[in-house]
Protein backbone atom coordinates (compact mmCIF):
# COMPACT_ATOMS: atom_id res chain seq x y z
CA UNK A 1 0.00 0.00 0.00
CA UNK A 2 1.42 3.25 -0.96
CA UNK A 3 -0.20 6.73 1.35
CA UNK A 4 0.56 10.19 0.36
CA UNK A 5 -0.49 13.44 2.07
CA UNK A 6 -2.79 15.35 0.02
CA UNK A 7 -4.09 18.30 1.92
CA UNK A 8 -5.93 17.33 5.36
CA UNK A 9 -6.32 14.06 4.14
CA UNK A 10 -4.04 10.49 3.49
CA UNK A 11 -5.00 9.00 0.43
CA UNK A 12 -3.81 5.46 -0.29
CA UNK A 13 -3.48 3.08 -3.01
CA UNK A 14 -3.78 -0.54 -2.80
CA UNK A 15 -0.74 -1.48 -5.25
CA UNK A 16 -0.05 -5.40 -6.12
CA UNK A 17 0.55 -7.47 -9.12
CA UNK A 18 -2.25 -9.68 -10.72
CA UNK A 19 -2.24 -12.10 -14.39
CA UNK A 20 -3.05 -10.03 -17.17
CA UNK A 21 -3.65 -11.99 -20.79
CA UNK A 22 -2.02 -9.93 -23.15
CA UNK A 23 -2.73 -10.55 -27.16
CA UNK A 24 -0.60 -10.16 -29.75
CA UNK A 25 -3.16 -8.15 -31.66
CA UNK A 26 -3.58 -5.82 -29.37
CA UNK A 27 -0.13 -4.48 -28.89
CA UNK A 28 2.36 -3.11 -30.48
CA UNK A 29 5.13 -5.29 -32.24
CA UNK A 30 8.07 -4.37 -30.17
CA UNK A 31 6.42 -4.85 -27.17
CA UNK A 32 5.29 -7.92 -27.74
CA UNK A 33 8.59 -8.85 -28.58
CA UNK A 34 9.82 -7.57 -25.76
CA UNK A 35 7.40 -9.63 -23.16
CA UNK A 36 8.59 -13.06 -25.53
CA UNK A 37 11.83 -12.11 -24.82
CA UNK A 38 10.88 -11.87 -20.97
CA UNK A 39 9.15 -15.50 -20.96
CA UNK A 40 11.41 -17.27 -23.68
CA UNK A 41 9.25 -17.31 -26.23
CA UNK A 42 9.53 -17.21 -30.26
CA UNK A 43 7.97 -13.44 -30.92
CA UNK A 44 7.52 -15.40 -34.70
CA UNK A 45 5.27 -18.25 -34.02
CA UNK A 46 2.29 -18.28 -35.57
CA UNK A 47 0.26 -20.33 -32.90
CA UNK A 48 0.92 -18.17 -30.28
CA UNK A 49 -2.29 -15.51 -29.97
CA UNK A 50 -1.16 -13.99 -26.62
CA UNK A 51 0.54 -14.63 -23.37
CA UNK A 52 -0.78 -14.41 -19.20
CA UNK A 53 1.70 -12.06 -17.75
CA UNK A 54 1.19 -12.84 -14.21
CA UNK A 55 2.99 -9.40 -12.96
CA UNK A 56 1.22 -6.63 -14.15
CA UNK A 57 1.29 -4.10 -11.53
CA UNK A 58 -2.04 -2.86 -10.10
CA UNK A 59 -3.05 0.14 -8.29
CA UNK A 60 -6.52 0.69 -6.58
CA UNK A 61 -8.64 3.36 -4.70
CA UNK A 62 -6.90 2.19 -0.93
CA UNK A 63 -9.15 4.62 0.98
CA UNK A 64 -9.16 8.37 2.53
CA UNK A 65 -8.30 9.03 5.98
CA UNK A 66 -7.08 11.88 7.97
CA UNK A 67 -4.63 9.73 9.56
CA UNK A 68 -1.79 7.81 9.05
CA UNK A 69 -2.67 4.01 8.49
CA UNK A 70 -2.96 1.20 10.88
CA UNK A 71 0.31 0.08 10.82
CA UNK A 72 2.07 2.92 10.09
CA UNK A 73 0.75 4.43 13.51
CA UNK A 74 1.74 1.55 15.52
CA UNK A 75 4.62 1.67 14.08
CA UNK A 76 5.58 5.18 15.25
CA UNK A 77 3.92 4.46 18.61
CA UNK A 78 6.70 1.77 19.50
CA UNK A 79 8.98 3.77 18.45
CA UNK A 80 8.38 6.82 20.62
CA UNK A 81 7.27 4.19 23.42
CA UNK A 82 10.95 2.68 22.73
CA UNK A 83 12.59 6.79 23.45
CA UNK A 84 13.28 6.89 20.13
CA UNK A 85 14.02 10.39 18.78
CA UNK A 86 11.37 12.10 17.33
CA UNK A 87 12.97 14.75 15.71
CA UNK A 88 14.32 12.36 13.88
CA UNK A 89 11.39 10.53 12.95
CA UNK A 90 10.11 14.05 11.90
CA UNK A 91 12.71 14.52 9.60
CA UNK A 92 12.21 10.78 7.74
CA UNK A 93 8.71 11.07 7.25
CA UNK A 94 7.34 14.60 6.97
CA UNK A 95 7.13 15.98 3.79
CA UNK A 96 8.53 19.16 4.79
CA UNK A 97 10.68 18.65 8.32
CA UNK A 98 11.53 22.72 8.29
CA UNK A 99 8.44 23.74 8.62
CA UNK A 100 7.14 22.38 11.99
CA UNK A 101 6.11 24.85 14.67
CA UNK A 102 7.43 25.37 18.25
CA UNK A 103 3.72 24.73 18.61
CA UNK A 104 3.70 21.05 16.84
CA UNK A 105 6.52 20.19 18.54
CA UNK A 106 5.15 20.83 22.19
CA UNK A 107 1.85 18.79 21.09
CA UNK A 108 4.58 15.87 19.76
CA UNK A 109 5.99 16.24 23.56
CA UNK A 110 2.95 15.81 25.28
CA UNK A 111 1.52 13.26 22.87
CA UNK A 112 4.90 10.87 24.18
CA UNK A 113 5.87 12.53 27.56
CA UNK A 114 2.83 13.97 28.53
CA UNK A 115 1.58 13.86 32.53
CA UNK A 116 -1.88 15.69 33.53
CA UNK A 117 -0.28 15.77 36.71
CA UNK A 118 2.49 18.32 35.44
CA UNK A 119 0.26 20.18 34.19
CA UNK A 120 0.10 19.24 30.84
CA UNK A 121 -4.06 18.40 29.19
CA UNK A 122 -3.12 15.42 28.33
CA UNK A 123 -1.31 12.09 29.47
CA UNK A 124 0.96 11.27 26.66
CA UNK A 125 1.50 7.64 25.39
CA UNK A 126 4.32 6.42 28.16
CA UNK A 127 1.75 6.95 31.09
CA UNK A 128 -1.10 5.45 28.73
CA UNK A 129 1.04 2.60 28.19
CA UNK A 130 1.89 1.94 31.56
CA UNK A 131 -1.71 2.38 32.92
CA UNK A 132 -2.52 -0.20 30.35
CA UNK A 133 -0.06 -2.61 31.44
CA UNK A 134 -1.06 -2.24 35.09
CA UNK A 135 -4.75 -3.08 34.57
CA UNK A 136 -3.53 -5.89 32.19
CA UNK A 137 -1.21 -7.17 35.05
CA UNK A 138 -4.20 -6.67 37.75
CA UNK A 139 -2.94 -3.61 39.44
CA UNK A 140 -4.64 -0.65 40.60
CA UNK A 141 -4.38 2.30 38.36
CA UNK A 142 -4.51 6.20 39.76
CA UNK A 143 -4.57 9.13 37.41
CA UNK A 144 -1.98 11.26 36.82
CA UNK A 145 1.61 9.80 36.62
CA UNK A 146 2.23 6.06 37.84
CA UNK A 147 4.00 5.96 41.53
CA UNK A 148 7.09 4.99 41.35
CA UNK A 149 9.88 4.19 44.48
CA UNK A 150 13.96 4.29 43.37
CA UNK A 151 15.80 1.27 44.37
CA UNK A 152 16.85 3.23 47.92
CA UNK A 153 12.90 4.06 48.80
CA UNK A 154 12.44 0.32 47.84
CA UNK A 155 15.20 -0.77 50.20
CA UNK A 156 14.38 1.72 52.67
CA UNK A 157 10.65 0.51 52.80
CA UNK A 158 11.54 -2.76 53.61
CA UNK A 159 14.12 -2.25 56.43
CA UNK A 160 10.92 0.26 57.82
CA UNK A 161 8.72 -3.10 57.98
CA UNK A 162 11.68 -4.76 59.68
CA UNK A 163 11.63 -2.61 62.46
CA UNK A 164 8.23 -2.22 62.50
CA UNK A 165 7.57 -5.48 63.11
CA UNK A 166 10.31 -4.89 66.36
CA UNK A 167 8.01 -2.14 67.41
CA UNK A 168 9.33 0.65 67.04
CA UNK A 169 7.99 4.10 65.94
CA UNK A 170 8.06 6.55 62.98
CA UNK A 171 10.71 8.53 64.93
CA UNK A 172 12.88 5.90 65.96
CA UNK A 173 12.86 4.30 62.56
CA UNK A 174 14.10 7.71 60.70
CA UNK A 175 17.35 7.82 63.69
CA UNK A 176 17.72 4.43 62.50
CA UNK A 177 17.81 4.90 58.84
CA UNK A 178 19.57 8.36 59.66
CA UNK A 179 22.55 6.76 61.54
CA UNK A 180 25.84 7.50 59.32
CA UNK A 181 26.71 3.84 58.95
CA UNK A 182 23.54 3.17 57.30
CA UNK A 183 23.17 3.97 53.16
CA UNK A 184 19.91 4.61 53.36
CA UNK A 185 19.30 8.60 51.89
CA UNK A 186 16.39 9.63 49.58
CA UNK A 187 17.43 10.61 46.01
CA UNK A 188 18.19 14.26 47.00
CA UNK A 189 21.21 13.21 49.75
CA UNK A 190 18.27 14.24 53.06
CA UNK A 191 17.40 11.42 55.70
CA UNK A 192 13.97 10.49 55.85
CA UNK A 193 11.53 11.82 58.06
CA UNK A 194 9.24 10.65 60.06
CA UNK A 195 6.45 11.58 57.41
CA UNK A 196 8.49 9.77 55.28
CA UNK A 197 9.16 6.85 57.10
CA UNK A 198 5.25 6.40 57.56
CA UNK A 199 4.56 6.59 54.30
CA UNK A 200 6.86 4.28 53.00
CA UNK A 201 6.10 1.54 55.84
CA UNK A 202 2.31 1.69 54.74
CA UNK A 203 3.31 -0.08 51.58
CA UNK A 204 3.54 -2.97 53.57
CA UNK A 205 6.98 -4.10 51.29
CA UNK A 206 9.07 -5.71 53.92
Amino acid sequence: MNERLLGKYFVRENVGTTPVWISREHWPKEVWEAVCEQYGYDPEDKDLKGLLDPNVHTKSPGGVTKSPSEVLATLIGVYALADGRMDLLVDALHRDASSVTPETWEEIRQCVEGSRADKDKRDGLKIVARQLATWVRGGEVAPGKPARLSEMDHGAARRIGHYRKQGLTNEEISERLSHPLLPYRKGDGTSYTPEDVAELGDLDLS
